[in-house]
C-alpha cells in the first residue's frame, strides 16, 4: 500500500505540472489571438490619422489624450500622443485664459473633483496602445468596439464595448487554497450585453449575466459557498472586477470611435499620473471582493483556509485512497 500511495503521488505531480504547463500555452494562445484581432480592428482611416502625427520614441511610454481637431464628424474625436509639456497643456485644457477674479474657489474644486488619474501606458509608432494592458492585478488584451446605437451598452458611469477582454486573479471557486484566473469579457446578445466570467481551472463553470454586477455577485457567492462561510460580500461590483471602470481603461474606452455619441454617458476628465511618483495603485486594491490580496489579508479568510485543511487521520487517508482505487 506505501509503494501504491507513492506512485499514485507521482502520478498526480506529473499530471498537475501537465495541467499548468497547459494553462500557460492557454494564456499564451489567447495573447496571440487577442493582439492579431486588435491589429485587424485597426481601420486605415484611424492609420492615416496617427501617420501625420509626429511619432514619440518606442521607448517611452505615453498616455492617450483628447483634443478636438475639427473633424468633419462633430460627434467623432481624434487622437494624439503627446509628451512633456504639451501633454500637460492638452490634459489641462487648452481653452482661452480667463481673467483675475472670473474663477470661483467653488467651481475650481469641483473641477478637480470630476478629474481622475490615469497610468501612462506604452504605444506603437502610430500612438495606437500594446496589449496586453497590465495594470496591477488586471489585464486587459482588448478594449472591444463601443455600441453608440444600443443603450442598453452603456450608462452615466461606465461604457459596456463588445469583445472586451480582460483576466484578473483571485480565490478559486473549486479550491480553497489556490488562487485562480478568471477571464472577463463583453458579448454582443442583440439587444443588451451579456457579461461572462469564465475561471481557468473550472471552463465548465462560466457565468453568465446581463449586467457585470450580477455576474460578479454570482462569483462571489461561489466561493462563499465552496469555503462555507459568508467570507465576502455578495454585492457585485461588475465594472471594477472587468476593469471597464478603471481609470486608465476608462480613459481609454471613452477615445474610442463612437464614444461621443454615447448619450447617457457623462464625459470624465483625465490627468496623467506623474511617472516619478511610480505606479499608480488603483482603490479596488483594498476591496476584498475584487483584490486577491485584500481578500487574503482577511481574519476569517485564514480562519476557513486552517479549518477546511485540517490533516486527515491515518484511517481516514487510507479509507480515501482505498475507495479512489476501486473507482
Amino acid at each position: 500500500m506505501v509503494f501504491m500511495n507513492a506512485a499514485v503521488c507521482d502520478e498526480v505531480n506529473k499530471m498537475e505540472e501537465r495541467v499548468t504547463r497547459l494553462r500557460e500555452e492557454r494564456k499564451y494562445l489567447l495573447k496571440r489571438v487577442v493582439q492579431n484581432q486588435s491589429l485587424s480592428d485597426v481601420t486605415p482611416q484611424m492609420i492615416s490619422k496617427h501617420a501625420s502625427l509626429p511619432s514619440p520614441p518606442k521607448s517611452q511610454s505615453v498616455t492617450m489624450a483628447t483634443v478636438k481637431m475639427e473633424p468633419s464628424d462633430p460627434h467623432e474625436m481624434s487622437h494624439l500622443t503627446v509628451t512633456g509639456e504639451s501633454e500637460k497643456r492638452i490634459l489641462g485644457g487648452g481653452g482661452p485664459k480667463k481673467k483675475k477674479g472670473e474663477g470661483k474657489a467653488k467651481s475650481k474644486k469641483a473641477m478637480k473633483e470630476r478629474r481622475k488619474l490615469v497610468q501612462p501606458i506604452p504605444v506603437d509608432n502610430n500612438g495606437i496602445p500594446l496589449f496586453p494592458i497590465e495594470l496591477g492585478n488586471l489585464t486587459v488584451y482588448s478594449l472591444g468596439e463601443v455600441v453608440s446605437d444600443r443603450s442598453a451598452f452603456h450608462d452615466e458611469l461606465n461604457i459596456y464595448p463588445v469583445g472586451y477582454c480582460s483576466t484578473r486573479e483571485y480565490a478559486s471557486i473549486v479550491s480553497i487554497d489556490k488562487p485562480c484566473t478568471y477571464t472577463c469579457k463583453i458579448i454582443d446578445s442583440g439587444t443588451h450585453p451579456v457579461f461572462e466570467i469564465s475561471p481557468d481551472d473550472c471552463p465548465e463553470k462560466t457565468i453568465r449575466a446581463n449586467s457585470g454586477s450580477d455576474c460578479h455577485s454570482a462569483l462571489l457567492t461561489a466561493i462563499n459557498e465552496t469555503r462555507g462561510c459568508e467570507l465576502v460580500d455578495t454585492k457585485g461590483k461588475g465594472p471594477e472586477f472587468f476593469g471597464v471602470s478603471h481609470p486608465t481603461i476608462q480613459n481609454l474606452i471613452q477615445n474610442c470611435p463612437g464614444a461621443k455619441k454615447c448619450m447617457k454617458y457623462g464625459w470624465v476628465k483625465f490627468d496623467v499620473c506623474n511617472p516619478e511618483e511610480g505606479e499608480l495603485v488603483s482603490a479596488t486594491e483594498s476591496d476584498s471582493s475584487i483584490s486577491l490580496e485584500a481578500l487574503k489579508k482577511l481574519p476569517l479568510y485564514q480562519k476557513c483556509l486552517k479549518e477546511m485543511l485540517k490533516p486527515q487521520s491515518a484511517s481516514a487517508a487510507l479509507r480515501s485512497l482505498l475507495t479512489a482505487n476501486k473507482s
